[in-house]
């Protein structure tokens, strides 16, 4: 009637009827020492009923057994409290009065508790709130007791009994065919064993008070055992619910877990088998069946191997002791490589086994023997193609190197061009130099002397001398001025002493004023912002070379009108602009004619320019042409 796990099992049982044996002889001898011994099993059971709905309120989820067990904590603690007031404890002063109190508050809670449970079924249930409640309760009816001294009195020294105590038994009793009666009402929701089993102890309950308020000795005794029976049936009640049903619902699923792995097992493209310590085989699956045939009850070295004995190394009994799964290439059947994982498996009844799982991995080897079969030819072919790109790398470093020695000859060798034709210019302003000294001192002075002495001829001749004669003489003269005139003209050319004697700014100024006065159609607008210390020596010819060769191309060619002078600072430079009104020129055309060997001023002056440290650009168009040189300062200091 009450469902498997309710009753206690046989030996349970066996040892129950002797301990009620037992109780029954003590109350025999002394009812005090019984009315203890079945107040202090009443109370293990009422705590057993708290711990167990406790311990298990997260899993279970019901409010009737949560409730009840939270009540039962309180119900335990009052209890305490009356075993300790009985006679001869010497804990409290009030003795029979206060065990009786405190017995009836006990009671009392537990009957109220019953009630309230079942409606609480399937309602929202907080626990802090029941706390709350039981604990204002039970320390308010302590204090009550044993503080205030104010709850009603049970006992009466000289008197017995109250009729108050009488009472409070009929209103327990009314309590639980209350709580019988709620509970019937709400049958649907408890399971029908566990519902007998409530109603049970709640008619147990009721009857064991009704024997205690016969106040007959036996039948007083017999409501003690009424009332321990009660209590244990309720805590079964409990047990079953919080831990067996808990149990048996996680063995079941456990067991569908299993048929669940194993209906998953027949499903895998890969054989799985179930190994015992003993070697045989518990479980196959289809893939295995297929391959080995029905293995089961039979020997793992029999089914896979054909043997009669165990294999010498068997990687079974290295996992069942240590615990650590395993795994290996296994290759027995038709050149077939299997990749073989092992990992222990305890079965419900906790047996314990391995299981294994066989995947087939010829392609996968087969494709890795062909992988390192290309990645040995391609290593192969790049040591190959890394010693051909070793001595490529060899061949192109013995041509860099060489290139690179060319490279620094070449450049040895444009230095040395370089050097060499700067001596040629200051040899060729040497020589120039030295050709316009002997013009002025040799061929100057002799013609000089020429004219001189015709003159004085001249002035010889009597008034009487033919006037032919001396009219021949006289063009001799005017030609030997002409003659000195150009010797003079060309030794400034050659050399301007001028630019010796005076400086460059005044050898630009001497220059200019001759050249506007060789062509009057042409003026120059000069800007010269540099003194004369700041200009090396060495610089001044070249810039004076420069700005010669400019104004007698512009004379030449451009046809202008107006020329433009520049001399001074820029950028930490020293610059020279050129620049004119005329005709301008193709600058590719001209590029073109000095490479053949024809335009040789604007290369004379481009080369002057590099070779003393500086450049020189040329810009033209349709109309004008501008020259522009510089020297950096740094560069010059080098040179």
């Amino acid at each position: 009637m009450f469902g498997s796990g309710i009753l206690p099992d046989k030996h349970t049982s066996i040892l129950g009827i002797f301990l009620l044996a037992g109780l029954l002889w003590v109350a025999v001898q002394d009812f005090f020492i019984f009315h203890t011994l079945i107040s202090m099993f009443t109370l293990v059971a009422i705590w057993g009923i708290f711990l167990t709905s406790w311990n298990s309120r997260r899993m279970v989820r019901n409010a009737y057994f949560s409730f009840v067990g939270i009540a039962y904590l309180f119900v335990g603690l009052v209890e305490i409290l009356h075993i300790l007031s009985f006679r001869n404890m010497v804990l409290f002063t009030g003795e029979a009065n206060q065990s009786a109190q405190l017995e009836a508050i006990s009671l009392g809670m537990q009957a109220a508790a019953l009630v309230a449970a079942p409606l609480l079924q399937g309602r929202k249930f907080t626990t802090s709130v029941a706390f709350a409640s039981f604990g204002t309760i039970t320390a308010g009816s302590l204090l009550s007791v044993l503080y205030w001294h104010n709850f009603p009195l049970f006992f009466v020294e000289g008197i017995g009994l109250t009729y108050f105590e009488r009472l409070s038994h009929y209103a327990i009793i009314l309590l639980f065919i209350t709580a019988m009666v709620i509970l019937s009402l709400k049958r649907k929701e408890f399971e029908f064993g566990a519902f007998c089993a409530l109603l049970a102890s709640l008619a147990l309950s009721g009857l064991s008070e009704l024997s205690v308020a016969s106040y007959t000795a036996w039948i007083n005794a017999l409501g003690h055992f009424l009332k321990l029976i009660a209590v244990y049936l309720m805590y079964r009640v409990f047990l079953k619910t919080g831990i067996f049903a808990l149990f048996n619902r996680i063995s079941q699923n456990l067991k569908l877990s299993e048929k669940n792995l194993f209906s998953l097992l027949e499903g895998l493209p890969a054989f799985v088998f179930v190994q015992m310590p003993d070697y045989t085989i518990r479980y196959a699956n289809r893939v295995f069946r297929e391959l080995f045939g029905e293995p089961v009850g039979r020997a793992c070295y029999e089914v896979l191997k054909g043997e009669s004995e165990p294999c010498a190394v068997c990687p079974t009994r290295e996992i069942l002791r240590t615990g650590v799964p395993h795994n290996r290439d296994w290759n027995v059947i038709n050149d077939k490589t299997y990749a073989i994982y092992e990992y222990p498996y305890y079965g419900l009844d906790d047996s314990a086994a391995v299981l294994k799982l066989g995947i087939d991995i010829t392609e996968r080897k087969n494709m890795e023997r062909e992988l390192i079969a290309a990645r040995n030819e391609l290593e192969d072919r790049v040591r190959e193609r890394t010693s051909e790109l070793t001595r490529t790398n060899e061949i192109l470093r013995f041509e860099i190197d060489h290139r690179e020695r060319a490279q620094i000859e070449l450049e040895q060798s444009e230095e040395e061009r370089r050097l060499l034709s700067r001596k040629l210019l200051d040899a060729q302003e040497m020589e120039r130099k030295r050709i316009a000294m002997e013009l002025h001192d040799s061929l100057g002075g002799s013609i000089a002397a020429i004219k001189f002495r015709t003159e004085y001829a001249i002035s010889q001749m009597d008034q009487a001398a033919n006037a032919k004669s001396r009219g021949l003489f006289n063009d001799i003269v005017g030609m030997l001025k002409n003659l000195v005139e150009e010797v003079r003209r060309i030794h400034s050319n050659i050399w301007p002493s001028v630019l010796s004697d005076c400086g460059l700014v005044m050898a630009i100024d001497w220059f200019c004023r001759r050249y506007e006065e060789t062509y009057p159609h042409i003026s120059i607008e000069k800007s010269l912002q540099l003194e004369e210390t700041d200009v090396p020596d060495s610089l001044k010819i070249v810039i004076f070379r420069i700005i010669q060769e400019a104004l007698n191309n512009i004379a030449k060619h451009s046809g202008a009108n107006l020329a433009a002078l520049w001399l001074g600072m820029e950028d930490g430079a020293i610059g020279v602009k050129i620049s004119d009104d005329g005709n301008g020129f193709d600058l590719v055309k001209t590029r073109e004619t000095i490479a053949i060997g024809t335009g040789v001023g604007l290369s004379s002056m481009s080369e002057r320019a590099r070779l003393s440290g500086g450049s020189l650009e040329i810009r033209s168009g349709e109309s004008g042409t501008e020259i522009r040189a510089l020297w950096p300062l740094e560069m010059i200091s080098t040179k």
